[in-house]
């Protein structure tokens, strides 16, 4: 429950603070930043996938 409240928090905070980001990074940081994002979260994806599929398979 903790870890959830923290998540949000942070979450939250970065959300409300998007315009300093976006001046800080101009548009090209921020869409270079973005596309590293979706980067991670695909291999990560990715990862959980071969994970459950290594569990079932009882590899």
């Amino acid at each position: 429950m903790v870890a959830l409240l923290i998540a949000w928090g942070i979450s939250a905070a970065i959300l409300l603070m998007s315009n300093l980001f976006l001046r800080l990074l101009g548009s090209k940081g921020v869409s270079a930043l973005e596309r590293l994002m979706g980067l991670i979260l695909v291999m990560l994806s990715t990862q959980m996938f071969l994970d459950g599929v290594r569990a079932y398979m009882k590899l």
